[in-house]
């Protein structure tokens, strides 16, 4: 019996990675946004680095030009498109799942195997092929561990090159690094651990490198990239080595010291104070909605599930951050935890601290960091509840599992076509027609024997361009045009419209 927990953590972690990665090509539908991204690697392929940039000036070309990669090799297809970001994130879930074990024993490992198996968002969000949804778990995981390893020249330089990739891959991965920063300064100036002096200069030298990426990127353009690569990728490339070594100087007494003063103190509560509770009004409905899973269905699957499925599984969602902030509290003025379990426990509240300077919408995308830290950090606290609290946690948490695993496994086997809802995310007015089952789109088009389109709308036009361009040696008149939109006055599938211009 001693090794249930680990045998049950293996089995939830592979259960966790099939949901990941099985039937990538018909769940969820073909999205604007990925279709964009396969359009933009098959750009990249054509004309190579010819960009600084991906969709905007604050996401970068890399996850491109590894689709480009996976598109070469195994030709142009949804599964394509989203297998290396679902690949990544299955390799995120399994190195954090041995990093946690490591850390804090087998029962925490199983309790992680619980919550990431039931996580309707961690589960629906990593497959699709989406820059903010592909690399952040494993880039967060690969953090995890570079921060469990003894201070040396190679760690240093790899958590450099992770938080640059990040950076670069979308901005909002510069809140990382800032909140270790929060974090560690907090921990040394007012706890006292002087033993986290490597810790500060690593997450201070890796914030000021992945600012420069920040601040530079938005300045550089495709129009004068030709020019302008041959002194940003250098630029880029030298900031690894450069804060590597400004991370193994000693460096940081004079801050922590400075810190330590009580006008600072009283500052620095008053600021992180504030941080919260900005988060607190902005950040933390839509986590809390996230993680209970409903919000997802509907965001993912159009499906609005009963009151009796809705409401547990949003106790259980607030019974998790209440837990969280419960373990925060218990970190800070604990004696007793290792430094590891300190980290994992604090880090959520750090990032909620500074997460508002970063975004102040409520869309799902940004919340991959924290759901993943909160999942991170929630282990432990569960293995440690009292056996009174024990038995009702266990409950909630099956129910959890088995609403998560139970609807995922119906939608794989029989994709329905619902109507598209409208609904809040937190404060944001939300919608689910992007996901909108295409496949009665698709075959249309296929049997209209046009080549090209009339586009209106880029929701249902870039979804059927990479499907056109998946279909290589389709006959087709070039004299009609096929055009498309949504059908937001039908009452039953589909929930689309088209016709065929003849010019």
């Amino acid at each position: 019996m001693r090794r249930a927990p680990l045998v049950l953590a293996a089995i939830l972690l592979l259960l966790s990675a099939a949901c990941v990665l099985a039937g990538l090509d018909r769940l969820p539908a073909l999205t604007l946004d990925e279709a964009w991204t396969g359009l933009y690697a098959t750009r990249l392929t054509e004309q190579g680095f010819y960009t600084p940039h991906a969709m905007n000036t604050y996401t970068g070309p890399l996850y491109g030009l590894v689709l480009s990669k996976a598109l070469a090799a195994w030709s142009m297809s949804v599964r394509a498109l989203r297998l290396p970001g679902a690949l990544a994130n299955a390799a995120a879930f399994l190195l954090a799942g041995w990093q946690l074990r490591r850390r804090t024993g087998d029962e925490s490992a199983a309790w992680y195997g619980v919550l990431l198996a039931s996580s309707v968002y961690l589960l629906l969000k990593s497959r699709l092929a989406w820059d903010v949804y592909a690399l952040q778990p494993l880039l967060l995981a690969v953090t995890l561990t570079l921060l469990d390893r003894p201070s040396s020249r190679p760690r240093a330089f790899l958590f450099m090159a992770v938080t640059l990739v990040g950076v670069q891959n979308h901005f909002i991965y510069l809140s990382v690094p800032l909140s270790l920063v929060v974090l560690f300064a907090c921990r040394a100036a007012w706890r006292g651990e002087e033993d986290l002096g490597a810790d500060l200069r690593l997450a201070l030298a890796a914030l000021a490198a992945g600012a420069v990426v920040f601040l530079v990127k938005p300045r550089l353009s495709q129009e004068a990239w030709a020019f302008q690569r041959r002194w940003a990728v250098p630029l880029f490339l030298g900031l690894i080595p450069l804060a590597t070594t400004a991370a193994c100087g000693d460096w940081e007494r004079p801050l922590v010291a400075a810190l330590a003063r009580p006008a600072a103190r009283l500052w620095g509560r008053r600021l992180l104070g504030l941080g919260l509770f900005a988060s607190l009004v902005w950040h933390v409905p839509p986590l809390w909605e996230a993680l209970a899973g409903p919000v997802v269905w509907k965001r993912v699957f159009s499906w609005d599930a009963p009151w009796w499925l809705d409401l547990p599984l949003y106790l259980w969602s607030a019974f998790l951050l209440a837990l969280v902030a419960w373990s925060a509290v218990r970190a800070w003025v604990r004696e007793g935890l290792s430094p590891q379990e300190r980290t994992l426990a604090l880090w959520p509240i750090a990032h909620l601290a500074v997460f508002s300077l970063f975004r102040h919408t409520s869309s799902l995308r940004h919340y991959s960091i924290i759901h993943f830290l909160t999942i991170l950090s929630l282990p432990s606290a569960l293995s440690r509840l009292p056996k009174p609290d024990r038995r009702p946690a266990t409950a909630m948490a099956a129910f959890a599992l088995l609403c998560s695993q139970a609807v995922f496994w119906r939608n794989w086997a029989s994709a329905m076509d619902r109507r598209p809802l409208q609904f809040h995310v937190g404060w944001r007015a939300e919608n689910s027609w992007d996901f909108a089952r295409k496949e009665a789109l698709f075959a249309a088009y296929d049997s209209s024997g046009a080549c090209d389109f009339i586009q209106g709308n880029s929701f249902t036009d870039l979804p059927l361009i990479f499907h056109r361009n998946s279909r290589q040696g389709r006959a087709c008149d070039p004299r009609k045009l096929f055009t498309s939109d949504y059908c937001r006055g039908c009452g039953r599938p589909p929930f689309h419209r088209w016709g065929v211009v003849t010019r």
